[in-house]
């Protein structure tokens, strides 16, 4: 940290009013929003960090090497490091060779979240290979430079070209990169088609029209199809006379504007007429960047001129190490000058930063006997602290606050209306007030629950997940532990467990949750290590790589996924337990979506269930059921239901209907609210009552075939 710099940059961040020497940023009201549907909360976080620093700072940043085999991208980072002793706030990454030969010697995604993870903001863009083979720099492969491709983009968006089937292919192989860093949350400032208005690459040889649609394409593929809510959209053109304006998207489509720029050697103009020219395309709503360069501009010179460029982002090689362009002296004097945010600086002042309290998940009206244990909860977003103050008909309830109200013994005195207001230091936010009134029954349901949900998947390509629903039944919230393991599966056998898992929660239709990596690592570690002990669940070792969740949530229906953080597919385990057995809600289902393969890449779902009676279960492995929703359902699936405390098999099925009392397995999958199998289907079912205990469903391939299967088991309710 430089001496004296934090506490400036920290209060004038904060500070509502101008800062000396330099023009106010824009009023929040006249910033615009991402422009992807639905975009994530850290890309929302990161565009409004850039309005904040524009005109105020520069974020120093600098372009990685490109490597083909991703073997050393940053010779730059080191030696600025050794010069200035400072390291750059934004990193520029390239998937030149991503989509070229499908190259997987890269590993992209992986740098850019391990960037992301040390506070880093990412940005990327894409020389893109395109069009026949041909020789280029001395090896045979595509190429973007339009002297050495005869690519043409306006076949390229003419659907039934050869030229479009290969847009489409390669954008998806990248997009597929993207999602990956989506998963990990880290957003993205994503400038594609850069230098567009140059000529020299293939993407801008057919003029701005042809542009524009291209543009448009990939904005619609990449968020509608493939669901990319993590990238700043970045429109970055040079700097030649009427090319912004012609070549310009359109406001819907553009978040930042940048200007690859590279002076004459041995000048240092800071652009800014251009700084000023690209604000005003845009109404001053959007940041502009120095997304490229060569030499650096004077910082003093810069900010004199009333540049408001938000960060510079120096090319790699010669541009930054030849002792020339950007000379050891005059880099190290920017790096350390004290309106140039560096990564230590940025770590700080972000996580300085207050988000808002955001109403996630509501608390929801309770109806239940007298005598019944039930909660009220709330879920929000936001920075922490978060302090939550509850109320019941307008007046505050004394000790009350946690995201959770616990009502022990439902009586006359419970009924009300509830409602709970969460503050931290950017806001305070109210939830929805919430119901309680007694209803007619006995006082406690008397059967057996399920108390843990367990499923065993595995992961195997680009973009492959485990996918785990569970649903929650009854009056109230129901307090749960998610986990998503794999490195500790080692100690149960495992030869091939997934290295790093990146646990994700969302409701049914894929609103995010919560999210946990490296669960050790987190603020909550040391709950989730008492959860883990009240659920009974095995430890996880301290530092491992394992995800864990603690979670309130009210009755519905909801989606565990289970995906590789940084690269490493391999065999996990996701688990879902009840931390709270006396509250009325309940743990009624649990299906898991994945891969079966050979050998021990079955797929497995567990759960154990606790009380003095027995339960009745609904388990299913559905193949053929899928082949609608998937590219490689699983032809024939063999479902064996074993007891977990000595595997032995209870039950196997292989044709739901071949057997057995249809009639009443169709009731049952009625009452438990299952889909119906189609009658002669391969899919497999089994209806069992059994006493309380642990019990495993193992569905693997007939004759050793994979695919993707669903495996489900419901807790099946009373009926006629």
């Amino acid at each position: 940290m430089k001496i004296g710099r934090f506490v400036l940059l920290v209060a004038s961040l904060v500070w509502s009013g101008g800062t000396s020497g330099a023009d106010p940023a824009p009023a929040a009201a006249s910033r615009d929003a991402p422009v992807a549907p639905g975009a994530a909360p850290e890309a929302v976080a990161l565009l409004e960090f850039l309005h904040r620093v524009s005109g105020k700072w520069i974020l120093a940043g600098q372009q990685e090497t490109v490597d083909w085999f991703g073997a050393d991208n940053a010779p730059e980072f080191p030696y600025v490091l050794a010069t200035t002793g400072r390291e750059p706030a934004v990193r520029g990454f390239d998937f030149m060779f991503t989509s070229d030969s499908r190259n997987t010697h890269q590993r992209i995604a992986e740098r850019i979240i391990a960037w992301g993870r040390r506070g880093g903001i990412a940005t990327a863009c894409f020389h893109w290979f395109a069009g026949p083979a041909g020789v280029y720099e001395g090896r045979p492969r595509q190429a973007f430079y339009t002297a050495d491709t005869d690519f043409d983009l306006s076949r390229a968006l003419t659907p039934g070209t050869a030229e479009h089937e290969e847009f489409v292919r390669e954008m998806d192989v990248v997009a597929a990169e993207l999602l990956r860093v989506r998963d990990a949350g880290v957003p993205v400032i994503w400038r594609p088609f850069h230098e567009c208005d140059g000529g020299w690459f293939w993407w801008g040889a057919k003029g701005p029209v042809v542009f524009r649609q291209a543009w448009r394409f990939m904005f619609e593929r990449f968020t509608q199809v493939h669901g990319l809510n993590n990238l700043l959209w970045c429109y970055n053109p040079t700097e030649a006379a009427g090319a912004p304006e012609a070549w310009y998207p359109g406001d819907e489509y553009v978040d930042i504007v940048g200007l690859d720029v590279y002076p004459a050697a041995g000048t240092r103009p800071t652009f800014a007429s251009d700084s000023a020219r690209f604000a005003g395309l845009t109404g001053d709503r959007k940041p502009v960047a120095l997304s490229e360069n060569g030499a650096i501009p004077d910082p003093d010179a810069l900010f004199a001129d009333g540049a408001r460029w938000s960060w510079f982002c120096t090319w790699n090689g010669f541009f930054t190490m030849d002792g020339v362009v950007n000379p050891p002296e005059f880099l190290s004097r920017v790096y350390n000058h004290p309106r140039v945010l560096t990564l230590d600086e940025l770590v700080d002042v972000r996580g300085a930063r207050d988000l808002a309290p955001a109403v996630l998940l509501e608390p929801v009206d309770v109806v239940a006997p007298a005598g019944t244990s039930v909660a009220l909860s709330v879920l929000v977003s936001g920075s922490e602290p978060i302090v939550y103050r509850w109320f019941k008909d307008g007046v505050e309830m004394a000790g009350e606050e946690g995201a959770s109200l616990r009502i022990r013994t439902l009586d006359a005195s419970s009924i009300g209306a509830y409602r709970v207001e969460a503050t931290n230091a950017a806001g305070t936010v109210a939830s929805r007030v919430a119901e309680v009134a007694l209803g007619s029954g006995p006082a406690a349901a008397e059967r057996s629950r399920i108390v843990n949900l367990s499923t065993r998947g595995v992961t195997a390509g680009a973009g492959a997940e485990v996918i785990a629903g569970f649903v929650i039944a009854g009056p109230g919230s129901k307090r749960v532990l998610v986990r998503g393991v794999g490195p500790e599966l080692v100690e149960y056998g495992v030869t091939v467990p997934m290295a790093d898992p990146l646990l994700r929660l969302t409701t049914a239709h894929g609103a995010p949750l919560a999210r946990s990596d490296d669960w050790a690592l987190e603020g909550e570690a040391s709950a989730s290590a008492e959860a883990f002990a009240i659920a009974g669940a095995f430890p996880l070792v301290d530092g491992s790589r394992d995800a864990a969740l603690v979670v309130d949530l009210p009755p519905g229906h909801y989606t565990a996924i289970v995906s590789p953080a940084v690269g490493g597919d391999g065999i996990v385990l996701a688990e879902i337990y009840d931390l709270d057995p006396e509250a009325a809600a309940r743990l009624v289902n649990v299906s898991t979506r994945g891969t079966v393969g050979d050998g021990e890449r079955v797929m497995i779902a567990g759960l154990v269930t606790a009380g003095d009676s027995p339960v009745e279960l609904l388990v299913r492995a559905v193949g053929p059921g899928l082949e609608t929703l998937v590219a490689n359902p699983l032809a024939d699936p063999l479902l064996g239901l074993a007891r977990a405390s000595d595997g032995s098999v209870l039950a196997f099925n292989e044709a739901w209907d071949g057997h057995g009392d249809v009639a009443a397995l169709v009731a049952a999958t009625a009452r438990a609210g299952g889909f119906p199998l189609v009658s002669g289907s391969r899919d497999a079912a089994l209806l069992q009552v059994r006493p309380p205990g642990g019990y495993t469903a193992i569905v693997r391939g007939g004759q050793g075939a994979g695919g993707t299967a669903l495996v489900e088991i419901y807790e099946v309710p009373p009926g006629p």
